[in-house]
């Protein structure tokens, strides 16, 4: 059996730092919030509507 530790955190060189991820990424959380708002409301409207057809 044969391994390598290319993956291993410690030979991978950090490219950018936390708060360089952190600026690039913040505009796709305020936009995700929404979004899934509309899926949990959306989710929630369909219950109901199956709770009121079952009689």
């Amino acid at each position: 059996m044969v391994s390598f530790d290319w993956n291993c955190p410690q030979y991978i060189t950090p490219r950018f730092t936390g708060a360089e991820v952190e600026t690039h990424i913040a505009p796709f959380k305020g936009k995700r919030a929404p979004r899934c708002r509309n899926v949990f409301l959306d989710r929630q409207m369909m219950r109901e509507r199956i709770g009121s057809l079952e009689v």
